[in-house]
């Protein structure tokens, strides 16, 4: 986030919040331009909150901060005497440019005064979460935003600072004068968005998927959309719900209790033919209480997308260039209606959908040369995500000759062999060939695929479908790269951990495209 201009926080915030102001340090500090809990992105002007990790102590550069242009360090109260001494010892006369605040607990401080300072604000802020997607959508929102309002009345949440932390910081170091705020919400504990709902305190909402993401930590994916769903109760105007999710009627029943920031109104959206429409609860439909927006005749390849676009008073036709896949058209078209419900007329956004754009790699992005198509979907990965992703390639290519590079899917707990199994089936069934990278998810990939494991390391050999790790596949590839080269399609996906863009980098050192 530097280099650019925030929006002004103001010092009385952190008392309000509780922390008190050292009287060893100065009190003349009235206001900070940001935000920061890394001395290694601090900017000048900023305050700096002492975070604690399980291998990290903030505190213990403090001083750094201060050297860095700091204006105001936030510690633990008990930390006071070892960080005023460290300060003393990198400037001497630290006190009179900056402020120094106690409390109990840097991180509740900095969320408290997040908070305050999000309610100092005009903008709208438009909250997104989901299992699948989250990241995708807020960079559609933010192309369509930019073209309807000019990209300096839009902000977004950078990278994936989408947690108890990254939420706090996205808001805390917002540009100033901007109309629409986006933030990105992740979560992998019940309870989670419910908090980072409570620090954004959104207008608008919007939840992109219901999936498998995170279930390890969750009973079932009725826990999961349960989970997602605590988002509803700070909505200020409007929730956006896919109708392919579960958890409809909870969403209902949710829906009618009272609070004091009132009643969302409640938009689905999802393509016409996917049978979660027959789930919506009979009252809302008789009674129709809640907007629907939905797509039909969908079509995706490598030149883009296309679908009709139809609610209860609007028909027309939504294309993009700069997407491919059916999850990708779902999630744009949630996007639509979040815009819409947000004020902005379906006329508009729908051509504002064109200008939808991913800014960051490594979700379902497609590198062409020739007759060739690999997609790099390498950001992330879950049983749902992977299907997805899966069945569109082979919708691109349906006689094409294809591979996937299948790297270990994280966080799936006790569900994790069955979903490893699951996509190995799936892609045998689809006609790919597979290689699978990283440990017993790895196996289960191959178990499902149908591979003899007992060939799954013979080296040297361009059959080999078994890797340790996505540097040693890299290896590979470079070393039969006319292998690769005969493939019409290759899909390389897996969660973070498994590092598959690895994989991607050699592709194109060997000329795949």
């Amino acid at each position: 986030m530097a280099g650019r201009k925030k929006s002004m926080i103001r010092s009385e915030h952190l008392t309000d919040s509780g922390a008190r102001l050292s009287s060893a340090s100065s009190p003349l500090v009235e206001s900070f331009s940001g935000a920061s809990t890394d001395t290694r992105k601090v900017q000048p002007g900023e305050i700096f909150f002492c975070l604690k990790g399980p291998n990290f102590d903030a505190h213990d550069f403090a001083s750094v901060a201060l050297e860095k242009g700091a204006t105001g360090i936030v510690i633990e109260q008990g930390r006071e005497d070892d960080v005023t001494a460290s300060l003393a010892e990198s400037e001497p006369a630290w006190a009179q440019r900056m402020a120094l605040y106690l409390c109990e607990d840097p991180l509740k401080t900095m969320q408290d005064v997040a908070r305050l300072h999000r309610r100092d604000q005009s903008y709208t802020v438009i909250a997104v979460t989901g299992s699948n997607g989250k990241t995708s959508a807020k960079e559609m929102l933010l192309g369509m935003l930019s073209e309807l309002l000019g990209q300096s009345s839009v902000d977004a949440t950078v990278g994936n600072l989408n947690n108890h932390i990254g939420v706090p910081l996205t808001l805390l170091n917002l540009k100033p004068g901007i109309s629409h705020a986006i933030i990105e919400m992740g979560m992998n504990h019940a309870g989670e968005i419910d908090l980072l709902s409570s620090i954004a305190e959104p207008d608008h909402g919007l939840i992109t998927s219901v999936g498998r993401a995170h279930i390890e930590f969750f009973y079932s994916k009725r826990g999961i959309a349960r989970a997602k769903q605590e988002l509803m109760q700070y909505c200020k105007t409007s929730l956006c719900y896919p109708a392919s999710a579960i958890g409809k009627t909870y969403l209902l029943r949710k829906s009618k209790d009272t609070n004091s920031r009132g009643k969302p109104a409640i938009a689905l959206f999802g393509m016409a033919d996917d049978p979660g429409w027959e789930a919506v609860p009979v009252r809302v439909r008789k009674q129709g209480l809640w907007k629907s927006l939905k797509g039909r005749d969908l079509q995706f390849g490598p030149s883009g997308l296309e679908f009709s676009l139809e609610s209860e008073d609007f028909q027309g036709k939504v294309i993009n260039q700069h997407y491919y896949s059916r999850v990708q058209a779902e999630n744009l078209l949630g996007c639509i209606a979040t815009l819409n419900m947000a004020g902005f007329p379906l006329q508009s956004v729908q051509e504002a959908a064109r200008h939808a754009a991913p800014v960051s790699g490594g979700r379902f992005h497609i590198l062409r040369k020739e007759n060739r198509i690999l997609v790099d979907d390498t950001y992330n990965a879950n049983p749902d995500s992977f299907l997805a992703a899966i069945r569109s390639l082979r919708k691109m290519l349906p006689e094409g000759k294809l591979l996937c590079l299948a790297g270990q899917m994280a966080e799936l707990g006790s569900a994790g062999a069955a979903g490893h199994f699951e996509i190995g089936q799936i892609l045998k069934e689809d006609s790919y060939e597979i290689q699978a990278v990283g440990t017993d998810g790895a196996r289960k990939y191959l178990e499902g695929f149908g591979k003899d494991l007992e060939r799954m390391s013979e080296p040297g050999e361009h059959y080999r479908f078994f890797f340790p790790d996505s540097a040693e596949l890299a290896d590979h590839i470079e070393r039969n790269s006319q292998y690769y080269l005969s493939f019409d399609g290759i899909l390389v996906k897996g969660s973070r951990s498994a590092r598959m863009e690895q994989a991607c980098e050699a592709l194109k050192r060997i000329g795949y495209v």
